[in-house]
């Protein structure tokens, strides 16, 4: 499975039902390289035209109102994100998606990143992401399209809580990357259980959950 040019796959819940699930299996390879530009989707966190935020692409399950977001689903041997996305938010008083990667190699490259979080206003909790990676996982490098590191990251802004992030590889490699659960609001942050054979933090990289000032 080949993703590019900004391309994506998304569900999305603006009423009281929940939204449809995203299950993305491929038999060698899924690769997504969305490095070419960015197309405007509203995200709940404005920045672009109309309170729309830059999109550079891939997998996106959102809820808007009182149902619930879709889960998110991806599991191929080896996967590639190249300055793309996978992220699942809440906006309103639903649930957030979970977000289950499973790969032989996995590699998050120039500000990829694996995302679950609850925008300001949400009164839901964000989902939790679980990724399981048999050999290497690698986060690396930042987006040329926002700035933003490459990484793996729950997060709440009200009061709902973060979700869980848990990652299990033989190898794990973060050089200026990320693994965290934030709270910037009266919800708390996840836990973060990372298991791996070696795990290695290069130029700045952290795992933590944290909360904010306030918060």
């Amino acid at each position: 499975v080949l993703m590019t040019g900004s391309s994506y796959i998304t569900t999305a819940a603006a009423g009281t039902g929940p939204a449809g699930d995203i299950l993305v299996e491929a038999r060698e390879r899924f690769e997504m390289s969305s490095r070419a530009g960015f197309v405007f989707l509203d995200l709940g966190e404005g920045g672009g035209p109309n309170g729309a935020n830059m999109w550079p692409g891939g997998l996106l399950s959102r809820g808007t109102g009182p149902g619930n977001a879709g889960s998110i689903t991806l599991r191929s041997p080896e996967v590639l994100l190249d300055s793309g996305r996978i992220q699942a938010t809440v906006a309103g008083s639903g649930q957030g998606g979970r977000v289950d990667v499973q790969a032989g190699n996995l590699a998050l490259l120039n500000g990829s990143q694996i995302d679950a979080r609850a925008l300001p206003g949400a009164t839901g909790s964000s989902g939790a992401i679980s990724v399981e990676v048999r050999d290497r996982l690698t986060l690396s490098g930042t987006s040329v399209v926002d700035g933003f590191a490459s990484g793996i990251n729950t997060q709440t802004s009200g009061p709902g809580h973060a979700g869980s992030v848990r990652v299990r590889a033989a190898d794990v490699l973060i050089d200026r990357g990320f693994i965290t659960s934030s709270t910037e609001g009266a919800g708390d942050a996840g836990t973060i259980d990372v298991g791996a054979g070696t795990l290695a933090l290069r130029n700045g990289a952290r795992v933590d959950a944290s909360a904010a000032p306030g918060a």
